[in-house]
């Protein structure tokens, strides 16, 4: 199986260079810079256990010109728009595209773009960074990208790319409800972005103050909702995980939108708390804390843009 990768930043340099170094036929789609960089000093990951050095030389690319059995989408998702053009030319009448983007508004434009037989349903789970020095850090033991079929006829594909994933050191999870795990890491990431950015703190920063709680535990409810409403219901189990680790005392818990918005950096806030909202409101329900927060995001990115 050909793959073609789409950056090598945190996201695609971590599963991505795992996956080259366990013998996969990787290829990566980087800007000249990158490609500079990785040629000197090889693609670095730095993991909880172990680091690696992995020689990408002659993996590296600043443009396609073919198409590939699978293209591994690992953009920012404001970013989709030239991803989309960057890969057209990589995507054939067999290519299968496995997206990695946070949120779920990217599907409608993957599958009006490309056709949705082509699209698998994918997340990514890991914490991890794109270092000053061009090497990707990684805490979580190990990452884990979860993925399966949206559609009957994409089954074989999914348990080609299964086998495949398995010899990386790297945590497999092969959905048969890959919509549901979809919503479920769309509502983690919308809640934990909208108290962290709303608040300006982390969980225990939020926690040590007289209302952080309530208004955790209100932000919580409102995206639970807007799942539901969609036909999606958040388990029990993911309900009682997000409301401890939301309201942990003490907790240094922060999302990636707020760390770029501390940093000054572009935000996902449209694709996350923006399209939670939206949903919520499209289904005739009352949210007004996912309100206040995209209000919030929306200021900020009007000021950035000013300067």
């Amino acid at each position: 199986m050909r793959i073609l990768v789409l950056g090598a930043g945190a996201i695609g340099g971590y599963f991505g260079g795992l996956m080259l170094h366990s013998g996969a036929d990787a290829t990566f789609l980087v800007r000249r810079r990158r490609r500079n960089l990785l040629r000197k000093n090889g693609l670095v990951i730095h993991a909880p256990d172990q680091d690696y050095t992995i020689d990408v030389t002659d993996h590296l690319v600043e443009e396609v010109d073919r198409p590939f059995d699978l293209v591994i989408l690992s953009c920012k998702a404001y970013d989709l728009e030239e991803a989309i053009q960057a890969i057209s030319p990589a995507v054939g009448p067999d290519s299968h595209i496995l997206p990695l983007l946070n949120g779920l508004r990217h599907y409608d434009i993957l599958d009006e773009t490309f056709g949705p037989d082509k699209i698998l349903g994918g997340l990514a789970k890991n914490i991890c960074t794109l270092q000053k020095d061009g090497s990707v850090r990684s805490w979580s033991r190990p990452g884990n990208i979860t993925f399966g079929p949206r559609s009957d006829n994409q089954l074989a594909f999914c348990r080609q790319l299964e086998e495949l994933l398995l010899r990386a050191p790297i945590s497999v999870t092969h959905s048969s409800h890959i919509k549901s795990a979809l919503w479920d890491k769309f509502c983690m990431i919308t809640v934990l972005g909208a108290i962290n950015c709303l608040l300006r703190g982390s969980i225990g920063d939020i926690m040590a103050t007289r209302d952080g709680r309530e208004i955790a535990l209100a932000i919580i409810s409102e995206c639970a909702r807007t799942a539901e409403a969609a036909g999606y219901p958040l388990s029990d189990a993911s309900l009682e995980y997000m409301q401890n680790s939301m309201t942990r005392q003490g907790s240094e818990y922060t999302s990636s939108m707020f760390r770029d918005l501390e940093l000054g950096k572009q935000v996902e806030g449209d694709q996350l708390v923006g399209d939670m909202l939206a949903r919520a409101t499209a289904a005739g329900l009352n949210t007004p804390y996912l309100k206040a927060a995209y209000c919030n995001l929306q200021t900020y990115m009007v000021r950035r843009e000013k300067t």
